[in-house]
């Protein structure tokens, strides 16, 4: 996966800097990226974790299966797994839910819906699997202050040699890519790119 984002990045920006982000599972992938940017000689200006952890916040964890995943978003997103019941959830009943709770994952076509919990169950695989390369530099980490009990500077500290520094985000994991979480992380990397001397962005846009 990060040999594929390598090269999709660098056929569009052949050379640094380079500037990362990623939520969840997707801060492993930017790690890995901005590791193996900086083994090729490349500059990474700016690597930022929206709740990413390494290996060893997954180790202990069974994979869970498809009904796992399905009910653990929901759960992120609010519902009671107790009213939900115990028997398998239909797709159509799962994406009536992420209506209600206005998320876009309800918009997706049901061929793209029912390969979430393929995917999410992948990805809890693929992280119990990932060992961190040292990142030299500074890592920008954003913390789900609603439910989040890790310490970003516990985790990453063995692996990051420069400063860790984390902005607490009013929101709970499952809900830091919503328009509210978003518009304040997307304040905060404006005033790092402009530190940067890059273009200032815009931080009501995804």
């Amino acid at each position: 996966m990060v040999a594929d984002y390598l090269g999709q990045i660098r056929a569009i920006q052949p050379e640094g800097p380079y500037q990362l982000l990623g939520w969840s599972f997707g801060g492993l992938v930017a790690y890995a990226l901005g590791s193996q940017l900086q083994r090729q000689g490349e500059q990474v200006a700016l690597l930022a974790l929206i709740e990413g952890y390494p290996f060893d916040r997954w180790a202990s964890r069974r994979i869970p299966d498809e009904q796992e995943i399905i009910r653990t978003t929901l759960e992120g997103l609010g519902y009671d797994l107790a009213i939900l019941g115990e028997e398998p959830l239909e797709v159509s009943t799962v994406k009536e839910l992420f209506r209600q709770k206005e998320s876009v994952y309800a918009n997706l076509e049901d061929q793209y819906f029912g390969a979430i919990p393929r995917i999410g169950s992948n990805n809890v695989r693929l992280a119990a699997s990932f060992v961190p390369e040292t990142f030299h530099g500074d890592l920008l980490f954003f913390l789900a202050a609603e439910d989040s009990s890790a310490s970003p500077t516990d985790a990453w500290g063995p692996y990051v040699d420069g400063q860790i520094r984390v902005h607490d985000i009013a929101s709970a994991h499952a809900r830091m890519t919503e328009p509210g979480p978003l518009a304040e992380i997307g304040r905060v990397l404006a005033l790092e790119l402009e530190k940067a001397g890059k273009p200032k962005i815009n931080s009501n846009n995804k």
